[in-house]
Formats: structure tokens, sequence, C-alpha cells
């Protein structure tokens, strides 16, 4: 849904600075299955986000 509201907002054209930046990684790990030896294998998905951001001249963020 944000990603709907997001593309439905206006477009602002302006001249901009990145202030600042981070990114968040997170993993997750999951069993999926078992064989006769007790050896378990795992499935992990790794995901990265990344933040900016953004201040317009008159100091807005």
């Amino acid at each position: 849904m944000e990603w709907l509201h997001n593309q439905n907002s206006p477009r602002l054209s302006a001249e901009i600075e990145i202030v600042g930046k981070h990114l968040q990684t997170s993993t997750i790990s999951s069993p999926v299955a078992g064989d006769m030896t007790g050896t378990h294998v795992f499935s992990s998905h790794t995901s990265t986000t990344y933040y900016v951001t953004a201040q317009f001249s008159d100091g807005n963020r």
C-alpha cells in the first residue's frame, strides 16, 4: 500500500542535499528438512534496506 500511496503523490522538482544515509541488513534462517543422520538443511534469506535523508535548500527534510 505504501508503494501505491507514493506513486499517487505529487512530484516535486527541487535541488536537495543528501545529509544522511544508512542501511539495515537482516537475515532469516529457517530449517527446511532433515536427513536420516539428523543433519538439518537451512534456508536463509538476507535483505538490505537503504535509507537516505534529503534536505531542501530551506532546511526542510
